[in-house]
């Protein structure tokens, strides 16, 4: 398919840019063209009806340990991944290690469609953390501080698109999934002077919008990974923590494709590595925030073809019909198929 660099197109072209998305609906589909070892995984919370305080406190006293597992026995949920319970009165699906095909798009079809037709829901709190191999940073010291600052220069970018069907963050999400910006540029730093046996413990609180589990927490520790990449080790991944809770297939897929060709584009060569570069030392040193359409640069590193940037598009403009009113809980008109 042929790659349209939007950033460079006229201020016509632009608003036909926006004509056309109004039209486009994301497609749901068999595959997204990621090569053979790029893995990833899903942790997906949701909350039940009738899964509540009254339901756990009967089933304790009636002796069973795990009120969540039993609750799901009893609706019959397919024994497709496995199901934790999470805060109080959520559920999480943690997904196997999945690659790009056809079996593993029509499994996370099959398990959202199930509790969605048990009328499963996301909450105020819900997340949807995607995981992606480590392996793709080719444990590179340069791969990943160009990542770190692929990040840093558009997080606010990656988090409205990440939002899914909601314009705003989760109440939850400073806590749980807060802004790294500030806190990578030591890590950044590090890298760059090879200082890699520096500590990054907060990189592993489970409070920003990207974290690593490792052992020793240590710059160093990011460049090392086990070469079956396939076993389950999360230790071996990136969490992509900010994306909004969500039970609809077509927005789970196209986080996972931005996240994964985001992650890519970090060791496509010279000309992705300049061009981060300078905007990191432009938009993120020197708070210099002059191009208010950063989002188009970001499609045009990201993506090699059109499709993957109006999906892209699709889902961070959503109905193009921003609530003036900053309220999580209001979701967009439908932009997907």
């Amino acid at each position: 398919m042929s790659t349209t660099i939007l950033s460079s197109l006229s201020k016509d072209s632009k608003e036909r840019l926006v004509k056309d998305l109004k039209d486009f609906y994301i497609p749901y589909r068999n595959n997204l063209d990621l090569p053979s070892d790029a893995t990833f995984g899903c942790e997906i919370e949701f909350n039940m009806p009738g899964y509540n305080y009254q339901y756990i406190q009967k089933l304790h006293k009636e002796g069973y340990n795990d009120p969540a597992k039993e609750f799901l026995i009893s609706i019959g949920y397919p024994k497709i991944w496995r199901v934790d319970k999470e805060l109080p009165y959520q559920f999480e699906v943690i997904s196997d290690v999945l690659c790009d095909e056809a079996k593993t798009w029509a499994e996370l079809e099959n398990v959202l469609k199930f509790y969605l037709d048990h009328d499963a829901y996301t909450g105020m709190d819900s997340g949807a953390h995607v995981h992606v191999g480590k392996q793709l940073l080719k444990q590179n010291p340069d791969y990943w501080c160009t990542f770190f600052k692929l990040w840093s220069i558009f997080e606010k970018e990656i988090v409205s698109f990440s939002n899914g069907e909601t314009y705003y963050e989760r109440l939850g999400f400073h806590d749980c999934s807060d802004y790294s910006k500030e806190r990578l540029k030591d890590v950044i730093h590090n890298i760059e002077i090879k200082n890699y046996n520096e500590k990054i413990a907060f990189l592993n609180d489970k409070v920003y919008s990207i974290n690593f589990s490792s052992k020793d927490k240590r710059i160093n520790d990011l460049f090392s990974s086990k070469l079956n990449f396939k076993d389950f080790d999360v230790d071996n991944t990136i969490e992509i923590r900010c994306p909004n809770g969500t039970l609809n297939k077509v927005v789970w897929q196209n986080n996972i494709n931005f996240f994964i060709k985001m992650i890519m584009s970090c060791s496509n060569g010279e000309k992705n590595k300049e061009l981060i570069d300078y905007l990191y030392k432009k938009i993120v040193l020197n708070e210099d925030y002059g191009n208010h359409e950063k989002v188009l640069v970001l499609c045009d590193i990201v993506f090699n073809n059109d499709l993957d940037k109006f999906c892209f598009l699709r889902q961070y403009y959503k109905d193009f019909n921003e609530p003036k009113e900053q309220d999580p809980s209001i979701k967009s008109k439908r932009f997907w198929k």
